[in-house]
């Protein structure tokens, strides 16, 4: 390997734009090439900001040409037309920040999208769970409450920072089974055009999509950059891949594809994936190698409990990973036999039938106002309240009727207070 010139150290390289011009032979000669790259490289060490090569045409009949042949022949506007490739630095661009100067610095916190779980802007999530428990579901139902920036299901704390741009990329369901389960969401949550305008799914139509294919990795990143997404939510990882999924090295490399795009779009990454079949302890809570856990900065988990007391499927949801902060650790969702919709309950029963008595007026409440007060006063989800109404209805606290709202001229549910002994 030969040394560079001394002739280079007479020149400031700092910051300097620098462009290169071979022969045109730089094109065929493997030597050539490999000089041109060499002073690239060394010009990128010695501290250029950027290297540009000018190819130049051969010469009539094919013959070798310079740049002081081309000028002589051509012109020297004509050599100045021609068009400039930057030649990419092979090391990282990096800034020393002096301790003084970051002080003085401005420089603002990604802002948050979900505050109680610290999912923020251009951030990295997974979402962890046995196969087959509910993963898919749930978070075509977050996509959904997300785009229409409303509390994750339905749950105040779970409050998202404004209607966000969601893209789907779900590899192991067709899109029949999809557009089934989210239409049932949408339909039961209300939600219009205005919302399903915010939401795309990517349809591989059968071809396999992966993170470490170019061409396939190039399709999903061209979709968050054409539907201008803000979430891109992705399920599962194990489709995504052909890594070995326990070399921390190989698992790094898969997931760290996804950095440039991040970096480029602010598009936060959602990634379901498959726990171990018995997970002992949250350590264990993803499967395969830990730099999956350590690439992201949020970690959620749900679990499947026993069902309710009416066969409703219960499940845990736990925040495992907020190295961003968070302040929704633990919830508990329900979700009903042929139902898609997971609601937030209290499986303690916090507000008791004599909270209800007490909450309503002398003179009663409508039912709408009773379930509202009842979420303030006592922090609990509309699922929670609507159950503790349902008790003190049962023991006779209150009773549920009916009466004319003369604001509409319409019937309302009204609440009025029973009898209360000690």
């Amino acid at each position: 390997m030969t040394e560079p010139i001394a002739g280079l150290n007479l020149l400031a390289w700092q910051g300097r734009s620098v462009t290169e011009c071979f022969d045109s032979d730089s094109e065929t000669n493997p030597k050539v090439q490999e000089a041109l790259n060499a002073l690239a490289i060394e010009a990128y060490r010695r501290g250029a900001r950027n290297v540009f090569n000018i190819p130049l045409p051969s010469g009539e009949n094919g013959d070798k040409n310079g740049m002081d042949d081309f000028m002589h022949t051509n012109g020297v506007e004509a050599f100045l037309d021609l068009d400039a490739e930057e030649i990419s630095s092979p090391y990282p661009r990096v800034k020393i920040w002096g301790g003084v100067e970051l002080l003085n610095t401005q420089i603002e916190r990604r802002p948050a999208i979900v505050k109680a779980w610290g999912i923020r802007e251009a951030a990295k999530a997974l979402l962890t769970g046995a196969g087959g428990k509910g993963k898919t579901t749930m978070l075509l139902q977050f996509g959904c409450d997300a785009s229409a920036g409303q509390p994750l299901f339905g749950y105040g704390p779970l409050a998202v920072s404004g209607p966000q741009r969601i893209l789907f990329f779900l590899a192991e369901d067709p899109l029949s089974e999809t557009h089934f389960r989210w239409c049932q969401q949408m339909s039961a949550l209300r939600y219009g055009h205005e919302v399903a305008e915010r939401i795309a799914f990517v349809d591989s139509r059968g071809a396999r999509l992966t993170l470490t294919n170019e061409f396939s990795q190039q399709v999903l990143f061209d979709a968050i950059r054409q539907h201008r997404a803000t979430i891109a939510i992705l399920d599962p990882l194990v489709a995504l891949h052909d890594a070995d999924e326990n070399s921390n090295s190989a698992m790094r490399a898969v997931l760290d594809t996804c950095n440039p795009i991040i970096e480029e779009t602010g598009c936060t990454f959602i990634i379901a994936h498959h726990e171990p079949k018995s997970p002992e302890n949250n350590s264990a809570a993803s499967r395969g190698a830990s730099a999956i856990r350590d690439w992201c900065r949020t970690m959620l988990r749900l679990t499947a409990q026993k069902p309710g007391p009416d066969g409703a499927q219960r499940f845990q949801l736990d925040l495992d990973k907020a190295n961003y902060g968070g302040t929704v650790w633990s919830l508990t969702l329900e979700r009903q036999q042929d139902s898609y919709i997971f609601t937030p309950i209290d499986p303690e029963m916090r507000v008791t039938p004599k909270d209800v008595w007490e909450t309503v007026e002398q003179d009663g409440l409508w039912l709408d106002d009773l379930k509202q007060a009842l979420c303030q006063i006592f922090g609990v989800s509309e699922v929670t309240a609507r159950r503790a109404i349902k008790k003190a209805e049962e023991l006779k606290l209150v009773t549920v009727g009916e009466q004319i709202n003369e604001a509409t001229n319409r019937k309302k549910s009204f609440v009025m207070r029973g009898s209360y002994a000690e």
